[in-house]
């Protein structure tokens, strides 16, 4: 089906950037696809052709600004992707429109320029498999997994016909196609492609990818309910209907639009109201992801001016609090947020006090077995370093051993057992100066 795309007036596309599974650049760093990961040199996209790209898109000059993205397709007619080039895009466009996009009018630009890339080089391209990956994306967004499933079966058919199976886009995208297929419940299919790509990783002494292969069998194990749980926790399905309805619903819309007004007090009693029926902490922390992007700052320092950002998602995060205590597994994914947003801006003091609570909150509601918690003792400790606190981080990197093994985690236990003797060397090195 072909989806026509009117803009009337302006408006800004963005595009979450994959991870909020983790939603920031730590998330990149364990899942994100580069060019280089692909072919190693890779030609650009003249960012002249982009930015009047954007300029056309901005100003609803539609056959303009196709004939423009054409250009910037066929530029890139050698090389293996254009995941970069698409977002880069994207961004482009959003400096040169502004104001606020819902969910559906950033899933129809995407799928649009998707479109148009599709006819341009076919369907079966490694360049169309970009922008089906991105439309994927999209769609996960928005809790439609069907057409985010058969989208993603096409990226992976298309780049192990032509990349081969042990390429490490491939694999990347094998792993999110584990993820998703974990989400919708077919989590036997989900363990035949971790068994592979395990075996792969292994051979090529990819920790990184070890690292996303332990995450995806935490998701398991909370899909089969082994999680310890304390006042919320997970079931084994995740009521996915319930987060689209409420994304999707008149009182998303008036929250966002008494929070655009300044009607503060009205902003936090809507949103209390929106994330009260909810009942899993996972279906909490993804509307909260999908409240950000829709007001438009899912990339913290690339448009939003500072103040506007860190009051949107302290409104989040105090709103959050006051429904459901400070304890609650979810403010733990608000936390996070607000640590980005001081990492992007490298205060790695502030982010390093933002990362600490959602430690302490994931330590609070389930203890030592949890995976995400020493995820994210991981990046603690590097704020931590950052900030100049090595004592602290030493401290956390201990702590993080310990848990590794209770869980009997030896690649993290490794990785954990390196870091902490580089920390305690460059301690040592510290203060001999």
């Amino acid at each position: 089906m072909r989806i026509k795309v009117r803009f009337k007036g302006k408006l800004v596309v963005s595009i979450g950037f994959l991870i909020f599974a983790f939603g920031s650049l730590y998330s990149a760093a364990q899942s994100g696809e580069t060019s280089k990961d692909l072919t190693g040199s890779q030609p650009a996209a003249d960012s002249a052709v982009l930015k009047k790209w954007a300029e056309y898109a901005a100003a609803n000059q539609l056959e303009k600004a196709d004939a423009e993205w054409r250009k910037v397709v066929a530029s890139m007619s050698k090389a293996s992707d254009m995941d970069t080039v698409m977002q880069s895009a994207v961004d482009e466009f959003r400096f040169a429109s502004g104001g606020i996009v819902k969910p559906a009018a950033r899933f129809s630009m995407v799928k649009h320029l998707n479109d148009l890339t599709e006819k341009q080089v076919g369907v079966s391209h490694l360049l169309a498999a970009s922008t089906h990956s991105f439309v994927a994306d999209e769609y996960e967004k928005l809790n439609e997994f069907e057409p985010a499933l058969k989208l993603r079966r096409q990226v992976t058919e298309i780049r192990q016909r032509q990349l081969g199976g042990e390429n490490p886009v491939t694999l990347k995208t094998n792993d999110k196609l584990a993820r998703l297929l974990i989400e919708v419940g077919k989590v036997a299919e989900a363990q035949e492609i971790i068994k592979k790509n395990t075996a792969a990783y292994k051979k090529q002494h990819d920790n990184a990818g070890l690292e996303r292969i332990t995450i995806l069998n935490s998701r398991i194990n909370i899909a089969a309910g082994k999680r310890a749980v304390k006042p919320t926790g997970y079931e084994n399905a995740i009521d996915i209907e319930a987060v689209r309805k409420a994304t999707l619903s008149k009182e998303f819309e008036n929250w966002l639009a008494a929070y655009n007004r300044g009607d503060m007090k009205a902003a936090e009693t809507l949103w209390i109201r929106l994330i009260m029926p909810l009942k899993h902490c996972d279906q909490i922390m993804d509307l909260l992801t999908r409240a950000r992007e829709s007001a438009d700052w899912n990339s913290p320092g690339l448009v939003a001016p500072d103040v506007k950002l860190l009051q949107l998602l302290m409104h989040l995060q105090n709103a959050t609090v006051k429904a459901f205590g400070p304890n609650h597994p979810a403010i733990a994914g608000s936390c996070r947020q607000i640590a980005d947003y001081y990492f992007y801006r490298k205060k790695h003091k502030e982010s390093s006090y933002w990362w600490q609570k959602k430690v302490d909150i994931l330590k609070h509601n389930f203890g030592m077995k949890d995976h995400d918690t020493i995820f994210s003792m991981v990046f603690l400790a590097k704020e931590y370093e950052a900030s100049g606190n090595y004592d602290a981080a030493i401290k956390t990197v201990k702590e993080s051993i310990e848990y590794c093994k209770y869980n009997n985690n030896p690649v993290e236990l490794q990785r954990d057992q390196q870091e902490l003797k580089r920390l305690a060397f460059l301690q040592q090195k510290r203060s001999k100066k």
